[in-house]
């Protein structure tokens, strides 16, 4: 699944510009392409990579909560099958490349705060 817009917000050629990982939370503050700022918060994460990106252009978020995830998961953490069965894997596509700029493991996303650039 491929999520493009949060709350009527669009993502795309927007950018990463804060990581806050927390005990069993991530905060990612995202500016969009009009400047509108969102505070997303992925609840329950396991793992994150980051491939450099703050600062780069986000064209999507796509999640993921296939099988094969779920083998490699297993076989190379300390993680449980319980653990997993709840998990999706949310990745920043970036708008150069199909390829992931921020990939978090966790259960849910939700969307903490939006700040239109007209508030800031």
């Amino acid at each position: 699944m491929i999520i493009t817009h949060l709350l009527n917000i669009s993502l795309a050629d927007g950018e990463v510009i804060k990581i806050e990982p927390m005990n069993e939370k991530v905060k990612i503050s995202y500016k969009t392409w009009n400047e509108n700022l969102l505070v997303i918060e992925f609840i329950g994460y396991i793992r994150m990579i980051d491939n450099r990106s703050i600062g780069n252009d986000v064209e999507h978020i796509q999640v993921d909560d296939s099988e094969d995830l779920r083998t490699i998961m297993i076989e190379f953490d300390s993680i449980t099958e319980d653990e997993l069965n709840e998990s999706k894997k949310y990745s920043f596509i970036s708008s150069w490349g199909d390829y992931s700029l921020l990939t978090i493991y966790a259960k849910n996303i939700k969307v903490l705060s939006i700040v239109e650039a007209d508030n800031q």
